[in-house]
């Protein structure tokens, strides 16, 4: 049985620990997808496939090796987080063997709590229906916000760790997960007009607007690069058309005459899904894919 990791860790810029990573999957036989970190974010996100126990294996090897390196007391970056492994999303090629992936992300719950101390959520298909409300909260108010809080963890202590958080863990269906940026000369103008097609964005998929269903968008500035980034993730890429949403930005911020910058693909995407007039191949693999085929990414 294989499954997809994505491991999102609250660290960057850090080209000994990319390479470290990358030895390690290389060794425990997987592939890997994507190993992406972002100054401005300052995150990584990692993406790799193969057997179950392997990629576990990898998971518990990884975690040894980047959350020692990681310190949320003194880490600042554009994007939420709770952890330091602030969220690892698994997904299976087939549904049926989800009662096998769901024990074996709780045998890694508990690992992970025994090893760091851990307070462990579990969401998605994983989830205890009690608590999925209390996660939306935790995100929002993010590590700062919860420290001395009493929390309500499926594992581990009531506590977040002082250092490394809180971790968001469980398996996932599918998704399209991505960024398109924009630029202008008045950066003023550039961040309220992306702010804006981020409500907008919002607004359709609440209003039930077609092709917006599962559509969720962040704004974020880049300040590294001097663009304004909206970052899109399509929870029901079955459902969903992406060059009519990626139109859809682009025609919106025309109105406002900003320069589209390009797009990328963050983790990995289904080859069913990749057929865009907005995408281009690359060296990566799609997952779950039968044939020897390409990775392909948004540009």
């Amino acid at each position: 049985m294989n499954i997809v990791a994505v491991p999102n860790w609250s660290i960057s810029n850090r080209l000994d620990i990319l390479h470290s990573c990358k030895v390690l999957l290389d060794k425990k036989g997987l592939q890997i997808h994507s190993i992406e970190s972002d100054i401005d974010h300052n995150r990584t996100v990692t993406a790799f496939s193969g057997n179950i126990d392997h990629v576990f294996s990898a998971m518990q090897e990884l975690s040894e090796l980047m959350i020692p390196e990681i310190d949320l007391r003194n880490h600042k970056g554009v994007h939420p987080r709770i952890g330091a492994l602030d969220v690892c999303p698994f997904i299976t090629e087939d549904n049926q063997f989800s009662h096998l992936l769901s024990g074996k992300i709780n045998a890694f719950s508990e690992w992970l709590t025994k090893q760091f101390n851990l307070p462990i959520f579990l969401y998605e298909l994983s989830s205890n229906k009690e608590l999925v409300s209390q996660l939306p909260e935790l995100r929002k108010g993010g590590f700062e916000h919860m420290l001395h809080k009493s929390l309500y963890p499926d594992f581990g202590p009531e506590l977040a760790h002082p250092k490394w958080g809180a971790s968001i863990i469980g398996q996932r269906k599918d998704l399209v997960a991505m960024n398109i940026l924009y630029g202008h000369s008045n950066h003023l103008h550039v961040q309220s007009a992306v702010k804006e097609l981020s409500r907008q964005i919002r607004q359709n998929r609440e209003t039930g607007v077609e092709n917006f269903a599962g559509v969720r968008s962040l704004f974020f500035w880049l300040d590294s690069r001097k663009l304004a980034q909206i970052s899109v993730n399509i929870t029901q890429p079955e459902n969903t058309n992406l060059d009519m949403l990626i139109d859809f930005c682009n025609d919106f911020t025309a109105k406002h005459c900003l320069q589209y910058r390009g797009s990328e693909l963050i983790g990995t995407i289904r080859k069913e899904y990749i057929s865009s007039k907005y995408l281009w191949i690359n060296e990566e693999q799609v997952c779950f894919s039968p044939e020897e085929t390409m990775n392909y990414q948004v540009v």
